[in-house]
């Protein structure tokens, strides 16, 4: 236990000084819209500009990568890695909604005093959590994060498997078809935690090439987010908790979601 110990310590105090405030993980389609049959090029990337590609997640941080596809689950395996982004392959070949998830395992990260505030605007977190990191003290954070992406494969079906919760810690459940999306539309998502609704949670949400908001679920833990026009997007949660783990101040989980909208039809 006390090797452990000192190695999670050491992990954490290294961890630091690369923080860089790289909060968001999410998993990009080379397209989103792909005929059955066909390659599927992902990217797994870290970094605060999306949709660039900014820094690679290791093959070896990869828990579990998979295809999601009427009713089945293919095994993507832990993918190549890249210069600024894990990549992966797969190919669908069923008609249908895709939905693609990458979850990495645990990792240590410590905060400094000053990155603190800036750290909990940035994930919407409750007053609840900022009157306790308020109080000071030391802020090591260990995080787990969890990647999913929406692919448009052929025609649509009347298959709505991509609806059901995946039983992730913390996850968005699309109520809409993500990749059936125009301007103009809204895009319901349930907030879960331990699969159970989270009115009031943060939840971001940002448009390449527009500026990101920062949306709060209802009292029924669904949030609705503005389709202001086509182009890739982005939603994210996280949810922080107080650890019970030694050396360990806080615990989080991070969900990402992306998909793209095109042009409505003329």
């Amino acid at each position: 236990m006390r090797t452990r110990t000192l190695a999670l310590t050491t992990a954490l105090l290294a961890t630091a000084a690369s923080l860089a405030l790289a909060h968001d993980t999410w998993l990009s389609a080379a397209s989103y819209f792909v005929r059955p049959g066909t390659e599927l090029r992902l990217e797994l990337t870290s970094g605060m500009a999306f949709p660039a590609l900014e820094s690679p997640i290791r093959p070896e941080r990869v828990q579990r990568a998979e295809l999601h596809l009427a009713g089945r689950v293919d095994t993507l395996g832990r993918g190549v890695a890249g210069e600024r982004a894990l990549q992966l392959r797969a190919r669908p070949q069923r008609e249908g909604v895709a939905r693609l998830r990458v979850s990495l395992g645990p990792r240590p990260i410590e905060l400094k005093p000053d990155e603190v505030a800036h750290y909990l605007d940035e994930i919407g977190a409750p007053d609840s959590i900022r009157r306790i990191a308020a109080a000071g003290g030391p802020f090591r954070e260990l995080y787990t994060k969890h990647a999913l992406a929406f692919v448009r494969v052929g025609e649509p079906t009347a298959d709505r498997s991509w609806a059901a919760p995946l039983g992730l810690p913390l996850e968005l459940v699309p109520e809409q078809d993500p990749t059936a999306l125009v301007p103009g539309d809204t895009l319901v998502l349930r907030v879960l935690s331990g699969g159970a609704p989270q009115p009031g949670f943060a939840v971001g949400a940002v448009r390449e090439g527009a500026a990101p908001l920062l949306l709060r679920a209802d009292a029924g833990g669904r949030v609705r987010v503005p389709i202001g026009g086509a182009g890739r997007y982005l939603v994210r949660g996280t949810e922080l908790r107080r650890s019970s783990q030694p050396n360990v101040d806080w615990e989080s989980d991070f969900v990402t979601l992306t998909f793209a909208v095109r042009e409505r039809a003329r």
